[in-house]
Parts: structure tokens; sequence; C-alpha cells
């Protein structure tokens, strides 16, 4: 019996060979039709090779249209496959198929309404006319294309597979009866069963068909009627073993008979019975065969299920818990039989594959398998059920939520009897999808990693030499500094001394000439006297005020600890006559310690509150307020202290923003208000000195508010010596 079971059924490695070849088959059978197709078109009809028209003289030719059809159909068959297609090859092939499709329609349509839509002179020029056309494609030859074309989209997927197979073998059975009426020489046959319009299928066109029908069929052999037919059960055995002979057998000796009554060795009654018997043995015989196999099998598999009954009970406690277990567990676990069958999956298997049991029995795994993976599985799988070594291998399944292939660990090791003997498989697959990116990431990072070392090496060279130049250009523009900061402090001597000099002298001799002389001298030389002092007076203003411009920086002193409440109350003290004159109200809010340079922030104080008593509104007494922007200034996160010095006066248009804020720039006349236009300038000195600034918000007749933002700590900064700030109870470090 064993013998039997060796030489009939085939084992389980085996039926998957046969998967590939299958599938080899289909896509050589495209290829086939390409060929055919292109060396008609070619060499048949481009080059007027009469023999690949035709193939025999006499024969019906393949038209021009008919070699289109092939050439297309076979490309979309040879690059369909099965498996994830990506979109460029999704679209060729339906491109492909559906031009073919409207090549067919459109023929039949021209048989059945009687028209000559000229499709079939695009390429070579045709005289003929619809009675008779020999370059016209046939109708059963449009009807065969449209059957294949509608079973090549329809058979890529599972739900339409079935109607697929189905119109596939209707157009092979067609192309078929076409080819036996050639093979037997019978014209009464195919030219008139199958002539339509004139022309008639020619013989390498029925058998160019009928090779893309049986691709189609075997493209995915896995699915529909080839699935019986590759089956390593005793079903697929007996379909193997008969189909062949129920195709064969008969054209075969339906020929020899036939060509022994053409020949004359006997008559067709003869010829019609000696067929009949030799059929009949060689099918009984065949049955009988077939049977006996049956048989066989049926018996050993009863014999073993008796033998197992009694262990099956036993165990089958232990393998609903272990089910149970299975299913909980995050991977894909299945077991198999010691041939390699995979009878079992748990419900991960399921979910991710999106497969029935009815689906995967039977070696049905494959079909979510990466064809490029396939044949090393099962390589490495047959190796392990003929050693029994454990397996471990990496594949890609198929996922059926996106339908993307991820990476899998499959893992499986044999159970052994007390006898050693294999009486299990046990296996599991493990997504590692995530660990292979990570790797490949790694190993692109390995391999780049010498090369960023160079570059950024290459960086870091590159960015000391610029460091060491920009050190070089530092060094320069502090030397630049200093001699600038001496011929500033040069020219505030030249000012605090030479210059006022000359002035006091002009001063004092004005002075002593209108006390002494001013009754001597008549109303216009009064008047001219009084213009010079004023105009002394002027330039002594300017040039004290220049002073205080230029020693911002050249008597700048260090930062420290300030107290800005009590610098603004002084400062109160030195305007108090000023304020008592324009009857001015002036409030100071709560003002914070800072580190600042004490003498400036006087004067910034001085300026800012002198300026707004000075440009208050005529007739009104001046109101000044000095207050910290935010709430709580000692919250600030960016390190700034805010104040505001506010007043209700004549305010200013804020297109001239910049400009109060330069050197000897004035918005009114000297006759209006006094002043040189230096103050302001002064204060946004100071206030960029200490790392800050200043700016304002007014418009005419409302008053103006300048917002000053200086910071609560200092570094050391410009060579002057500052102290860091240390956090402390109501101040912000």
């Amino acid at each position: 019996m064993k013998e039997t079971l060796d030489t009939t059924d085939m084992s389980v490695a085996a039926a998957t060979r046969l998967s590939l070849h299958c599938r080899v088959a289909a896509r050589l059978a495209g290829l086939l039709g390409l060929g055919v197709g292109l060396a008609v078109l070619l060499g048949g009809w481009a080059c007027d090779i009469a023999g690949l028209k035709t193939v025999l003289p006499g024969f019906a030719p393949m038209a021009p249209n008919t070699a289109i059809c092939l050439m297309l159909v076979g490309a979309a068959l040879w690059l369909d496959r099965e498996g994830q297609l990506g979109a460029a090859k999704r679209i060729l092939i339906s491109a492909a198929a559906g031009v073919a499709g409207l090549i067919a329609g459109l023929t039949l349509t021209e048989y059945v309404w009687g028209l000559n839509l000229h499709i079939d002179e695009l390429l070579f020029r045709n005289p003929a006319t619809f009675r008779s056309p020999p370059t016209r494609m046939a109708a059963v030859t449009a009807v065969c294309v449209l059957l294949l074309v509608g079973a090549l989209i329809l058979s890529r997927r599972r739900s339409g597979f079935a109607t697929g197979q189905h119109l596939a073998i209707v157009a092979g059975v067609l192309c078929l009866f076409n080819a036996i009426g050639y093979l037997f020489g019978i014209k009464s046959f195919y030219q008139v069963a199958f002539r339509t319009g004139g022309t008639t299928m020619a013989i390498h066109t029925s058998l160019t068909l009928g090779w893309l029908c049986a691709g189609v069929l075997l493209a995915r052999p896995g699915w529909g009627l080839m699935s019986t037919v590759l089956s390593p059960r005793p079903g697929g055995a007996i379909s193997r073993r008969l189909l062949p002979a129920a195709l064969l057998i008969p054209s075969i000796f339906g020929w020899l008979r036939w060509q022994g009554v053409q020949i004359g060795l006997y008559d067709i009654p003869f010829g019609l019975t000696l067929d009949a018997a030799i059929t009949s043995i060689i099918f009984s015989t065949l049955i009988l065969r077939s049977g006996k196999i049956l048989n066989n099998l049926d018996t050993g598999r009863a014999r073993a299920e008796g033998a197992t009954r009694e262990s099956q009970i036993a165990l089958s406690t232990s393998e609903a818990s272990f089910q149970e277990l299975a299913d909980s567990m995050p991977q894909i676990v299945w077991a198999a039989t010691p041939d390699g069958n995979l009878d079992y999956y748990n419900r991960r298997w399921y979910d991710y594959t999106g497969m029935t049991f009815a689906q995967t029995r039977d070696w049905g795994w494959p079909a979510v398998l990466h064809p490029d993976d396939l044949q090393n599985c099962i390589n490495l799988w047959t190796h392990s059920l003929a050693t029994c070594e454990p397996l471990e291998v990496l594949y890609r399944f198929r996922r059926a939520s996106d339908n993307a292939y991820r990476w899998h660990l499959g893992r499986a090791r044999a159970i052994r009897n007390a006898q050693g003997a294999v009486v299990r498989w046990f296996g599991t697959c493990t997504d590692i999808e995530d660990f292979k990116r990570a790797e490949t990431e790694i190993i692109m990072l390995n391999e780049g990693l010498e090369g960023r070392v160079r570059e950024r090496t290459m960086e870091l060279d590159c960015a000391n030499r610029q460091l060491a130049a920009a050190n070089e250009e530092l060094k320069g523009a502090a030397l630049r500094l200093e001699y600038s900061n001496r011929e500033l402090q040069d020219f505030a001597s030249v000012a605090s001394h030479d210059l006022q000099e000359p002035l006091r002298k002009v001063q004092a001799f004005g002075d002593r000439l209108k006390s002494r002389c001013g009754t001597a001298i008549d109303e216009q030389g009064r008047d001219y006297l009084d213009r010079m002092l004023n105009a002394t007076k002027r330039m002594q203003s300017l040039i004290l005020d220049l002073l205080s411009f230029a020693r911002v920086t050249s008597q700048a002193q260090p930062f420290l600890p300030v107290d800005l409440a009590q610098v603004a109350r002084e400062v109160l003290a030195d305007l108090e006559v000023r304020i008592a004159e324009t009857s001015a109200v002036v409030e100071v809010g709560d003002l914070p310690s800072i580190d600042a340079d004490a003498m400036q922030m006087r004067q910034l104080l001085q300026n800012l509150i002198g300026n707004a008593l000075k440009f208050r509104q005529k007739g009104e007494p001046a109101a000044v307020r000095v207050y910290a922007e935010n709430a709580d200034f000692r919250t600030a996160v960016d390190g700034m202290f805010r104040f505001v010095v506010e007043d209700r006066g004549i305010g200013f248009d804020e297109k001239y923003l910049d400009r109060i804020f330069k050197v000897f720039q004035r918005l009114h006349g000297r006759a209006e208000y006094e002043g040189t236009g230096v103050g302001l300038a002064i204060c946004r000195k100071i206030a960029q000195r200490h790392g800050g600034d200043i700016t304002a918000r007014s418009s005419v007749g409302q008053g103006a508010r300048f917002l000053v933002a200086l910071p609560f700590c200092h570094g050391a900064q410009n060579g002057v010596g500052v102290l860091a700030c240390a956090p402390s109870d109501g101040e912000i470090s």
C-alpha cells in the first residue's frame, strides 16, 4: 500500500513545486501570445511573409487586429502575477486588456450591424469590402478575445475568480473545436461552424488563444478548479491522472482513425468501432487503476484512524487547552502532520491573513507568502521534514487589512513519541517588521557613519579656521574700539575745557558790556547784544549736552545694584523747582532694584520726566506717571524690567518716532520749547548700553508714553566689571 501511495499521491513539497511550475507556465503562455502576435504583425504583414500569416497554403490568415489583441492579452498575462502588484503594473494590465476588448467589441459591432468602421485598416490598407474582408478578425475570434479579457480581469480577484475561470474554459473549448477541425482536415467543420461574415479563425490563432486560456487558469493555481487538480489529496492525484488522458487520447486516436479512413485501410464504420473500442479499453484501465488507488488510500486511512482513535480521545482535553492558549497569543501559531501538511492555525492567523480554514488547508498558506520568499521557504521546510531538524526562516506575509507584506520570523520544531518518531510539528510566526526596519536603518547609519565623521571633521576644521579669523577680527575691532574710546575721551576733555573757555569769555565780556555800556547803546545795539548772549547760552547748552552724550560710553561706571525707586526720588528732588513752577503732579509707582549704572539711571529718569514737564499742554498743569508696565515685574520670564513714563502733554505724531531719538532732532522751534534735541538720544544710548531699549507711543494732543526695557542682571560687558545676579527674595535671578 505504501508503494501505491508513493506512486499516486504527491507529497506536499511536490505539490508546491507544481504550483510554482504552473505560475511559470502562465507567464510563458503570456510571452507566447506576445511573441506570436508580434511575429505575425511584423513578419507576416509588415514584411509580407505568407507563412507567418497562414501557416500553410490554403489556410485562413491571422488578421492584423487579431495579432494586436494576442500581443495585448499576452502582455497583460505576462505582467500579471499572484501577490501584490505595483500601481504601474495594475494600470498597464488593465490598459492592455481594455484595448484588446475594445478592438474585439468593435469588430463584433461591425458583424452584427453590417458596418465597416475601418478599424481593420488602421495599420495596413484593406481594399476589400465587408462581404469579403480577408484582413478582418473572425467573429469567433472576437468572441474568444472578449471572453479571455473578461477572464483575465475577473480572475485577479477571489470574488470573481470562478466566473473568470468559466469564461476562460468557454473560450478554450471554442478554440479546441476550431483546432480539431484543422487537425482532422474537415473544412466543413471549422469553415461552416466558425465562419461568419466571410472570415474564419486561423489555426495559429486558435492554438495561441487556447494557450492563453490555459495560462489564465494556471496563473493562480491555489484558487478555483486548479486548486482541486493540484491538491496533494487523492482527488488531486486522480484529476492529474485522468485529465490529460481525457484531453489527449480521444484527439490522438480519433486523428489516427481518420487517417486510416483517408488512406483506405478501412471504412468509416470500422474506424468508428475501432476508435470506440480502444477508447473504452484505455479509460476502463485508467478508471480501474484509480479505483484501486482510492481503495488503498481509504484502507490505509481507516487503519490509521483506528490506531490513533484512543490516543486522540486521551489528547482531546489537552488539545482544547492548547488551542485556547494559542488563540490568546499575539503570534501566529500553527501545527502540522509529520508529512508537513499544516492542519491547525490559531486565531491570529485568520485575523492577520483574512483567510478561512478552507482556503488555508491543503497547502493554501503560500497564497499570502511573498513570491520572492516562497521557494526558499519551501526548500527549508522540505529539508526540515526530511531531516527532522528545527526550522528557522524569514519570510514576508501579506496582511489582509492593507495588503502590505511584513517580515516574519518562522520557527518550527518536531514533536517525537517515546519511540523517537515524529508525530507532530509545532511552529510560530513572529512579526519582526519593526525590527527589520530598525536593522536596515542601523546598517545604513553604520555605512554612512564614516563619511559623516569625515564631513563633520571637515566642518569642524572649517569652523575652527573661521573662529580663528573671527577672533583676529574681534581683536582688531577691540583695538579700534579702544582707540575710538580714547578719541571720544579726548573730545570730551576738549569739549569740557577748551571749547567752553572762549564761550565763557564771550559771555563774561558781553555781560560787562551790557551792564556798563548799556545806556550808551541804542535799542538796536542792545537787541544785537541780547541775541549774542542768547546764542552763547545755546552754544554752551549744546556743548554740555554733547558732553553728556559722549560720557554715556566714555565715563561709564560698572553695573551695580541700583534702587530705581530711590533714584526717582532724587530726580524729583532735583526737579522740585520746575515741578512747582508747572504745578505738576508726578506719581512714581513701585520700582525694583536692578544692575545698572546709577548716574546714568538718574540721567535717564531726569531727561524723561523733564521732557514730560516741558512739553505740557498750554495753560494746564503737567501730570506725569512713572510705573512698571507689567503688574508683577518680578516674574518676567525674559529677565527684562519694563517701565513707563507717561504724561498728558502735547504728544507727537508717531511717524516722527525714529526722529525724536536722534541727536539735534526737534519737532518744535526753540521759540516754543527750549532744548537742544539731545536728551532723548542720550536716553536711548543709556538704555542700549544697558542691554535694553526705549520706544514711545503717542498721538498729537493726547500725551505720550515712553516705554523703557532694562535687564535685571548683567554679565561682564565691554570690559566693565559687572557682578552676576544671585537669586534672592523678591528679585528675578
